[in-house]
């Protein structure tokens, strides 16, 4: 191929244009990207161990009593937990040893696949350069490799978030097949219930592209009918799956729940968390809680409540719930404001250290391994893993732990305001309708986040660890604006 072949503007380097350009120069980029992706995981495996935290050990016990006996009764999971990831956990078991260093390796493991699910939805979508810088966001996101090292629902649930975006995204067709609506299906339980705020992103994600895709083509009566397969695939396995864990939860609590039966203790400690709860009002009177520790309070009342059983429990905290929003709407309304700013990376007045986990672990863990031996030697005792201390600390670990605060702190700040801008950028040049594939994705994913942080910030949800598996989405959007940007600009360009 000439060099007048190669489009693009004359600024790009040369190598980007054969990048865009010549299939070999793609997947020998992607192939590139996905061994520094296997690279950085060997590096990090080797320097640093497990992280087990306060919540692993529930984990590990579910995962153990389901691998020995399919035990999804157990009380690892009771009423507060969900079974994606101990049944995660309990599959590491069937294929390895059970030890600290093989969890960490399916994880790890898991990471390289979510590398190359990022690598296919973006090329999907026609984005050749796209597709390598996203994979590259994916594979070295620091935050994200912090996640394969712990005992918690992240790195699957990241795994699993764009699994189903990218199956969905490749079932954009003319005659969706009952198959894939079937596996799109399975997985999107699996998320769901793996973590039940992927609903916020997934149901929007899923239900825009297959709905949107019929959209402004004509025949759409027609159109929809074709549908039918394939949604008749999602909805079997969607209805099986949560349908068996709500019959589970109607044999456990004697109510069919489809996920947990916690949401209002839940809320309650996020309220807690934003310094909401006012002890004055008469619903929380009785319970003596002291404003001075409200994250510490707010925990001894759920354990409190949890004494009165699961639905006595959940019936209380609602009432407390609504009582302190009924009662302080201004308020309520402005620490929405906050939880969505924090949500989306930006510096709130207050910021309890429950609403920054991922920040105190980089903080507190990740540069400093010997802690992290001592932190895990007490966790470990309560479950039956084996726990193998490997890890040394030196230069690559303090720099994995600057990298990861400062994409806390201010990365995904910028983050989130470019994706705002893009945002509005697709919506003033018409780039938001569905009139093709690229078009019906970046549509459905921008809903899609946009659901997940509005349904976050009313409940007060602002994590950083529920916020960050969201990141590589907003990149896609941002990369799929600027590819569509640059072809908007070379269809009006004077010819040369």
């Amino acid at each position: 191929m000439s060099e007048q072949e190669i489009s693009g503007p004359a600024s790009v380097p040369r190598v980007i244009r054969r990048l865009e350009a010549e299939p070999a120069w793609w997947l020998v980029s992607a192939a590139a990207v996905l061994v520094s992706a296997v690279l950085a995981r060997v590096v990090l495996y080797l320097r640093f161990p497990i992280l087990l935290t306060n919540d692993s050990p529930d984990y590990l016990l579910a995962g153990e009593r389901i691998a020995a006996e399919l035990d999804f009764m157990n009380a690892g999971l009771r009423d507060w937990r969900l079974p994606g990831y101990p049944l995660f956990l309990a599959l590491a078991q069937w294929l390895a040893e059970w030890r600290s260093t093989s969890v960490v390796a399916v994880q790890s493991l898991g990471g390289v696949l979510c590398v190359g699910f990022g690598i296919a939805a973006g090329r999907f979508l026609g984005l050749r350069l796209g597709s390598v810088v996203l994979g590259a966001f994916l594979a070295l996101h620091p935050v994200y490799l912090l996640s394969e090292h712990l005992v918690m629902t992240e790195a699957l649930f990241i795994l699993l978030l764009w699994s189903v975006a990218t199956v969905g995204i490749a079932a954009l067709r003319d005659r969706p097949e009952f198959l894939p609506g079937l596996l799109l299906g399975a997985l999107l339980s699996w998320c769901v219930l793996t973590r039940a705020n992927g609903l916020f992103f997934c149901v929007p994600v899923v239900a825009g592209l297959i709905g949107l895709s019929r959209i402004e083509r004509g025949a759409w009566r027609a159109r929809l009918a074709s549908l039918a397969p394939f949604a008749f695939g999602i909805l079997l396995a969607v209805t099986v799956l949560v349908g068996l864990w709500a019959y589970r939860n109607d044999l456990f609590l004697g109510r069919p729940r489809p996920f947990t039966n916690n949401f209002q203790r839940a809320l309650l400690i996020y309220q807690a968390q934003h310094d909401f709860i006012d002890p004055e009002l008469p619903e929380i009177r009785r319970f003596g809680f002291d404003p001075a520790t409200p994250s510490e309070s707010a925990y001894r009342l759920v354990e409190e409540l949890a004494a009165s059983g699961s639905i006595a429990a959940e019936a209380v905290a609602r009432r407390i719930v609504r009582e302190q929003v009924r009662e302080r709407k201004r308020d309520y309304l402005q620490q929405v404001g906050y939880s969505l700013l924090h949500y989306s990376g930006f510096r709130v007045p207050t910021r309890t250290p429950g609403r920054s986990d991922m920040t105190y672990w980089f903080h507190r863990y990740a540069g400093h391994f010997p802690l992290v031996h001592t932190h895990n030697l007490g966790l470990a005792r309560r479950s039956g893993l084996e726990y193998v201390a490997v890890g040394r600390g030196g230069r690559v670990l303090r720099w994995w732990s600057a990298a990861g605060t400062w994409h806390l702190n201010a990365g995904r700040g910028l983050l989130s305001s470019v994706f705002a801008l893009a945002v509005a950028v697709l919506g003033l040049t018409g780039g938001l309708r569905p009139t093709d594939r690229a078009g019906t994705a970046l549509l459905a994913l921008t809903l899609g986040l946009l659901s997940a942080a509005a349904a976050h910030a009313v409940m007060l949800a602002d994590y950083d660890r529920f916020a960050m598996p969201f990141d590589g989405f907003q990149v896609l959007v941002i990369l799929g604006v600027t590819q569509r940007a640059r072809r908007w600009d070379r269809a009006f360009s004077p010819p040369r």
